[in-house]
C-alpha cells in the first residue's frame, strides 16, 4: 500500500481553502476536495505489511508537544503544476525531523499544504502566475495540532482518496 505520514486540516480551515482554491479552476486546474487537504510531513511510497508495522512501531516512540501551525501565502512548484499554501512552524520541523530520524529516511522538507494540481495538462502559465503573485500573501489562520497520522492512499475513478492506518498523538516532552 502507498503511505505517508500528515497532519489534517481542520475542517474550517479546510473549507476556506477549498473555497480560495476554487478560483484557480478558470486556469484548467484540479482543486483538492476539503477533506483530502493536509500537510504531508514523510512520504514513505509503497510498503508492505511488515514494512507497515515496522513503521508504526518507530511513529510511536515519537514525543511530541501540541504546536501552533500558521497557513499563510500561496505559491507554486514544478512551474504551476502544484499550487501551495504556506505552512509555518518551527516545531512542525522538529516534528518532521523526529519522524525522518525514527523512520530512516533524509527527504527535505518543505512545509506546504496542496490545495489545487495541474499535473501535466496544459494551462495558462502566466494568467497563473499573475494570480499566485497577487495572492502571494494571504493569510488563512493557524491551528493547534495535536496529532499527525500514518495515511494511505487509494486510487479510484474519482482520484486519489486518503485514510487513516494510524493516528499518534501529543505527548508531553
Amino acid at each position: 500500500m502507498r503511505v505517508f505520514v500528515a497532519i489534517d486540516i481542520p475542517e474550517d480551515l479546510g473549507l476556506k481553502i477549498e473555497a480560495f482554491g476554487k478560483e484557480v479552476e478558470k486556469f484548467g486546474i484540479r482543486t483538492v476536495k476539503q477533506e483530502n487537504l493536509h500537510i504531508t510531513l514523510a512520504f514513505l511510497g509503497e510498503k508492505n505489511d511488515r514494512e507497515l508495522e515496522k513503521i508504526k512501531e518507530e511513529l510511536r516512540t515519537i514525543q511530541f508537544g501540541k504546536f501552533k501551525v500558521e497557513l499563510l501565502g500561496v505559491g507554486s512548484f514544478r512551474a504551476g503544476e502544484v499550487e501551495w499554501v504556506g505552512v509555518n512552524s518551527n516545531e512542525l520541523e522538529e516534528l518532521v525531523k523526529d519522524i525522518e530520524n525514527s523512520i530512516g529516511l533524509e527527504e527535505k522538507f518543505t512545509g506546504h499544504l496542496t490545495f489545487a494540481r495541474a499535473g501535466r495538462k496544459r494551462i495558462e502559465k502566466t494568467e497563473l502566475m499573475e494570480w499566485i503573485e497577487k495572492n502571494r500573501n494571504t493569510d488563512f489562520g493557524s491551528f493547534e495540532v495535536s496529532h499527525f497520522s500514518l495515511m494511505k492512499s487509494t486510487f479510484t475513478n474519482e482520484g486519489i482518496g486518503y485514510s487513516k492506518v494510524e493516528t499518534f498523538k501529543a505527548k508531553k516532552r
